[in-house]
């Protein structure tokens, strides 16, 4: 109300001088849009920062901005290994986080763990690494320290049979991030059995989830046995998890949903150390040909919520997603 109050006393002063007249039409102009001059200031400081570290022995790029923290380790291809909201762990390293790609015994690709290419399996061929800071692309270096509005981190590898163009990106709201897996056909096709497009390890306090089905429809359910038991195991449209002693919750918003391969559809498994959720496309071998693509989109956005409100807040979420994946898909940041 003081800002508009304002607005209105400049223009008053500004008919008795030009320049002032000129003044008060930039404030005007600037109440029109519902801005203050402090958020026109804001707007433009850095959101993000990121740096190169070696904690525990590990490389590390770290994205890091005042609500949310993101880790990427260098010997696993840059993998996202956790995710910090508020200082409190949400996505852990207790596995294997990203994507991989099952193979059939005899394919010719090298594969430290058997079956699997990609992520924490090993396996992954890096061809190229590079970020972007508010549109502007460098190459990665171990000394790279910067800042930005918004950051994207682009990667390119080979994954057995696909070359794998991997995005994450870090928009200027500060408070997510957004994945992009696209799969390009090379060759080996006739190798490939399936593959995991995405996978979160989200930590053991997060038991509680909810899943939003592709009719719109919702179903709830709990983690906490730590037996391997698979839960969900059906298509989805989004999944959110809540932890109750921390009042936070985490919702995994897929741009599409996506059909699961099988009956299992997509699921959650309820490990020792986390509840790990699996994200498992259907993909006919007979779309397998050379320079085909195959693209899965996913945001990742903590929240905080009371207990008896987080559903609501989460389904506010997934409703209010949908338009990150389309900037992504352009090459842009979403707010």
């Amino acid at each position: 109300m003081s800002e508009m109050k304002n607005c209105s006393q400049g223009k008053q002063a500004g008919s008795a001088n030009g320049r002032r007249r000129a003044v008060s039409r930039l404030k005007l102009g600037i109440c029109a849009l519902g801005l203050g001059t402090a958020a026109l200031v804001q707007a433009q400081d850095p959101v993000w920062s990121v740096q190169v570290a070696d904690e525990g022995g590990r490389r590390q790029l770290i994205v890091e901005s005042a609500q949310l923290r993101a880790e990427f380790l260098a010997e696993y291809a840059w993998m996202l290994a956790r995710v910090f909201f508020e200082g409190v762990p949400v996505v852990g390293w207790t596995g294997s986080n990203g994507a991989v790609v099952s193979l059939l015994a005899e394919a010719p690709w090298e594969r430290p763990q058997e079956g699997w290419i990609g992520s924490g399996h090993g396996g992954e061929q890096l061809i190229s690494y590079a970020i972007e800071a508010d549109g502007v692309a460098q190459p990665y270096d171990d000394a790279l320290e910067l800042k930005a509005s918004e950051i994207r981190l682009v990667k390119i590898s080979e994954m057995g049979p696909f070359v794998f163009h991997h995005t994450v990106s870090f928009p200027a709201s500060g408070d997510r991030l957004v994945q992009e897996h696209r799969f390009t056909v090379r060759d080996g096709s006739e190798w490939f059995r399936h593959m995991y497009a995405f996978m979160h390890q989200v930590v053991k306090p997060f038991n509680d989830w909810l899943a939003w089905r592709p009719d719109g429809t919702t179903r709830a359910g709990a983690t906490g046995l730590a037996d391997g038991r698979r839960s969900l195991q059906e298509d989805v449209r989004a999944v959110a998890f809540y932890a109750q002693e921390q009042g936070l919750g985490v919702v995994i918003c897929y741009a599409d949903a996506y059909p699961g391969r099988n009956r299992q559809g997509h699921f959650i498994n309820d490990r020792t150390h986390d509840n790990k959720l699996y994200f498992q496309p259907q993909i006919n071998p007979a779309d397998l040909t050379t320079a085909k693509e195959f693209v899965f989109r996913a945001s990742l956005i903590p929240f905080r919520a009371a207990q008896d409100s987080w559903a609501d807040q989460a389904d506010r979420i997934v409703r209010a997603a949908g338009g990150q994946h389309i900037m992504v898909d352009k090459g842009l940041m979403a707010e």
